[in-house]
C-alpha cells in the first residue's frame, strides 16, 4: 500500500504528459482551485455541525475534522493557498470583479483553516504568504493602476480585520490550546528545542540510523533498504518502524541508497525543470514548498493526498516546459 502511495507522483505527471494536447485546452490552474474549495468544504461543514476531531489527540488544541494525517492536510491547505493566493492577484490583474471577489473569499477560508488546524507551520506559513502576497500586488504587478492596487488592498485588510473580528473567540480559542500544547511539550522534553520543534523526529532519526546501520544487518540493508513493511513488522510504530515523518530518511531506510538516488534523481529533474526562467511560476513556488516540507516534516512522498497534489504540481511544471519548448520552436 505504501508503494502505490507513493507511486501516484511519479504516475501523475506520466499520465499528463502523454495526454499534454488534451490538458493544454483547459485552464490547469483550475484543478487546484476546485482542490482549495473542496477542502476548505471539508473542514468547514464537519466544524459546523460540531463534528469530526481534533487536531491533536487527547487536546483541545486544533480541529481537523474527518480529516486523517495532521502533516497531511497541513500541506495540502498550504498548497492550496499558493495556487488560490496567486489566482486572486490574476482575477484582479484581468478585472474579473466577481471571480476576484470568490477568491478572495476562498482564500480567507484557507487562511481560517489553517488556524484552524493549528500546525506550528500552516500558522505560520499562512502569515509569512499573505504578506508576501500584498508585498508583490504594491510593488511588483506593474499592471494594475495605484488607486485600484490600493483599493483592493484596503479590502483586502479590512477582510482580514472582520475575519479577526467576527471570529476572535474561535482564534483565541485555537491559539491559546495551540501555546498550551507547546508550553506542555516543552516542558516534557526538558526545554529541548530540537525536539520540541520536529516533534520528536530527531529522537526518531538516531533510532531509525541505529537499525539501518547496524552491523548484524545483511550487506544488501544499505543499498535497498529494509523495505516498509519489513520495517513495520520488525521496528515497530513511529520512529524505527513505519515512518518516522521525514521522507528524505523515510526513503533511504525503505529503499536504500539506490532507492533515494532514483527517487531523487527524479525529484531534481523536476525541480531543476520549474527553475529554468522561462518556466517559473506558481508551480515552482509549490513544488519548493511541498519539498522543504516533505524534508523537515515528512508525510508527503508517502501519502495519498500529498502524492496526488505532487503529482499534479509536477505534471503542471511539465505543461509549462512543453508548452515554452513549443512557442520557442514556433518563433525559430
Amino acid at each position: 500500500m505504501t508503494i502505490i502511495k507513493f507511486s501516484l507522483w511519479l504516475l501523475i505527471p506520466y499520465y499528463i504528459y502523454q495526454r499534454r494536447e488534451e490538458f493544454r485546452n483547459i485552464n490547469y490552474s483550475d484543478l487546484f482551485l476546485f482542490i482549495s474549495l473542496f477542502l476548505v468544504l471539508g473542514l468547514f461543514i464537519p466544524y459546523a455541525l460540531d463534528m469530526g476531531h481534533y487536531t491533536y489527540a487527547n487536546s483541545n488544541a486544533g480541529y481537523k475534522g474527518f480529516f486523517f494525517a495532521t502533516n497531511d492536510i497541513t500541506i495540502a491547505f498550504m498548497i492550496a493557498t499558493i495556487f488560490t493566493g496567486r489566482a486572486v492577484t490574476l482575477s484582479i490583474v484581468n478585472k474579473r470583479k466577481w471571480a476576484s471577489l470568490f477568491l478572495l473569499l476562498l482564500y480567507l477560508g484557507l487562511l481560517s483553516s489553517l488556524l484552524l488546524i493549528s500546525t506550528k507551520t500552516g500558522v505560520v506559513f499562512g502569515v509569512i504568504y499573505t504578506i508576501a502576497l500584498l508585498i508583490d500586488f504594491l510593488f511588483f504587478e506593474k499592471k494594475i493602476q495605484s488607486i485600484y492596487r490600493i483599493f483592493m488592498v484596503s479590502l483586502f485588510t479590512v477582510s482580514i480585520a472582520c475575519l479577526i473580528f467576527v471570529g476572535k473567540d474561535f482564534i483565541i480559542g485555537a491559539i491559546s490550546g495551540t501555546y498550551a500544547r507547546i508550553t506542555y511539550f516543552y516542558h516534557l522534553y526538558d526545554g529541548n528545542l530540537i525536539r520540541l520543534l520536529t516533534s520528536s523526529r530527531s529522537e526518531y532519526l538516531k533510532l531509525g540510523f541505529q537499525s539501518f546501520w547496524d552491523s548484524s544487518n545483511p550487506f544488501s540493508i544499505p543499498w535497498i533498504g529494509f523495505g516498509f513493511e519489513y520495517r513495520l513488522i520488525h521496528f515497530g510504530g513511529a520512529g524505527v518502524g513505519g515512518l518516522m515523518e521525514m521522507d528524505f530518511f523515510d526513503t533511504l531506510f525503505g529503499l536504500g541508497l539506490i532507492g533515494t538516488l532514483l527517487v531523487n534523481s527524479v525529484i531534481g529533474y523536476f525541480l531543476i525543470l520549474s527553475l529554468r526562467r522561462k518556466n517559473l511560476s506558481t508551480h515552482t513556488i509549490a513544488l519548493i514548498t511541498i519539498l522543504l516540507y516533505s524534508f523537515f516534516a515528512g508525510h508527503v512522498l508517502f501519502s495519498a493526498l500529498c502524492t496526488t497534489l505532487l503529482g499534479l504540481i509536477c505534471g503542471g511544471i511539465m505543461l509549462t516546459h512543453t508548452r515554452n519548448d513549443q512557442l520557442g520552436r514556433r518563433r525559430m
